[in-house]
């Protein structure tokens, strides 16, 4: 890991600590996420398009750390999930007049069931803000098997028969998905083997599979949907620009 990277990975946990708490801090790192060259240049320019960006912690605080570096104006909240929905708490106080009428981008990770983007489009909205746009991390997500653990479909995702199913009609396999079920060691599938034998394997929790575009999942409350991912190319001016920034705090 570069010096620069290891600058960038102690101060953003420092800054999650602060915004959050410790224990998130240790589980997190600026290098953890990909596509930073365009979030730089992304940061660089939402002043020209947006008045204020409301960062969807913890994931999303990763986009509102370098778009303050660029002097754009970040409200960090912490989002959790609860049942079916989302819990919402700002870490920094919202007053009305910090999105009524305002160009808001909100920032988070990725839309994996949309849940906690949800509860944020209806809390943003009580503000009525000229526009609420979205800007994502990534576009595909990795589902693992540790997603239905407890034996239940997430709200939002397929269901293992599902995926596995249409994995095995794109490849042509003549295997065909029975069951799936929570075991101790993971998720186990059953499936007829060329379409005639019982056969199962289990998936460790770690175990990916497949990705997922969450697109999808955006609810209908946001306007302009981009993601890194996709949507931006390269800017290697603008990481130049930010890394400047942090490294002038470092030795303040």
């Amino acid at each position: 890991m570069s010096e620069m990277m290891e600058i960038l990975d102690r101060e953003y946990r420092k800054y999650v600590a602060e915004r959050v708490s410790k224990k998130k801090a240790d589980d997190t790192a600026f290098s953890r996420f990909q596509h930073y060259s365009e979030a730089c240049g992304v940061a660089s320019n939402l002043h020209k398009n947006y008045d204020v960006g409301v960062a969807l912690a913890t994931d999303g605080l990763w986009l509102g750390y370098i778009a303050r570096a660029f002097d754009f104006p970040v409200i960090d909240v912490k989002l959790g999930r609860k049942g079916n929905g989302a819990t919402w708490q700002p870490i920094d106080d919202i007053a009305e007049e910090d999105l009524n009428d305002k160009r808001v981008i909100v920032f988070d990770n990725d839309a994996l069931t949309g849940r906690t983007l949800r509860r944020a489009g209806r809390e943003i909205q009580l503000y009525n803000p000229e526009v609420m746009d979205l800007l994502l991390v990534y576009e595909k997500t990795p589902i693992t098997s540790r997603m239905y653990m407890n034996g239940n479909v997430p709200k939002g995702l397929p269901s293992p028969i599902e995926i596995y199913q249409r994995i095995w009609q794109e490849n042509d396999s003549d295997n065909f998905v029975q069951d799936w079920q929570a075991v101790a060691d993971g998720v186990q599938i059953d499936y007829l083997k060329y379409g005639m034998y019982s056969e199962s394997f289990t998936l460790r929790p770690e175990d990916w599979i497949t990705m997922l575009n969450t697109r999808t999942n955006v609810p209908s409350s946001f306007g302009k949907i981009k993601t890194l991912e996709k949507d931006f190319q390269p800017d290697y001016e603008a990481v130049k620009r930010f890394e400047a920034k942090v490294r002038g705090q470092v030795n303040e």
